[in-house]
C-alpha cells in the first residue's frame, strides 16, 4: 500500500487484513520503490497525492521496470476520476480505480479482481511481437479473454514454447532488423505436442 496519510493507510490495512490480504505499508513514492526492489508483491495500491511524486508518475516508473512491469496496481484515492483520464483509461497502466471515502467491499473485490489473472484459469497466449506498444495495446485491449506472455525475437519464443505451456501463439510476421520472418516460427509450432494454435 501506497498512501501518505497514515489514518487512510490505517484504514485500508485493516480492511485488507479483514479481506485475507497480508499488506506493506510506506507514504511515499521514494519508499514504495526501495521496498519493490527488495520484495515481491501480488498486487499493489497507490494513492494518486504523494508527498514526493504524483502516483501517476509512480505508476508510469513501475510500468517502465522489468520487475514490476506487470504488478497489479489499483489506484485509491480522491482524484480517481482525473486519474483514469490522465492515463486515457489504458487499462494495461492500472487495474482497478477506487474513489475515497474507500468503499470496503470494492476495495476487496478490486484487489481480487487484479490478481485473478495469476491462478492460470484464462487462456495463456504467446505473443510474439517487438514493438512494445503494440504488445500493450494488444494485452489492453484482450485482457479479459487471456493471460499474455511476451517474446520479442524468435529466440525468445523458441526459447518460451520448449519451457512453458502456452495455448495459442499471436505471431507478428515481421519482428524488425536483425530477425527473419516471423513464419519461421511456423515449424517449431508445428511440433508442438499438443498442438497450439496461431
Amino acid at each position: 500500500m501506497c498512501e501518505d496519510d497514515p489514518d487512510v493507510a490505517r484504514l485500508i490495512g485493516m480492511m485488507l487484513d479483514k479481506g485475507g490480504f497480508e499488506a506493506d505499508m510506506v507514504h511515499s513514492a521514494a519508499q514504495a520503490l526501495e521496498l519493490l526492489t527488495i520484495q515481491a508483491y501480488a498486487a499493489m495500491t497507490v494513492d494518486l497525492r504523494l508527498p514526493d511524486q504524483d502516483g501517476a508518475s509512480l505508476i508510469r516508473t513501475l510500468r517502465d521496470e522489468k520487475h514490476t512491469r506487470h504488478l497489479p496496481i489499483v489506484v485509491v484515492s480522491a482524484m480517481a476520476e482525473e486519474g483514469r483520464l490522465q492515463f486515457n483509461n489504458q487499462p494495461f497502466m492500472v487495474s482497478g480505480w477506487l474513489e475515497k471515502p474507500i468503499d470496503e467491499n470494492r476495495l476487496i473485490l478490486g484487489l481480487r479482481r487484479a490478481i485473478a489473472g495469476i491462478t492460470g484459469d484464462k487462456p495463456r497466449i504467446l505473443h510474439v511481437e517487438d514493438d512494445q506498444d503494440i504488445q500493450r495495446i494488444t494485452a489492453a485491449i484482450s485482457q479479459d479473454l487471456a493471460t499474455f506472455v511476451f517474446a520479442a525475437t524468435l529466440e525468445e519464443a523458441r526459447a518460451h514454447l520448449r519451457s512453458h505451456l502456452v495455448d495459442a501463439v499471436l505471431l507478428d510476421l515481421d519482428l524488425g532488423p536483425g530477425e527473419t520472418s516471423g513464419s519461421d516460427l511456423f515449424a517449431d509450432i508445428a511440433q508442438l505436442d499438443p498442438p497450439r494454435r496461431w
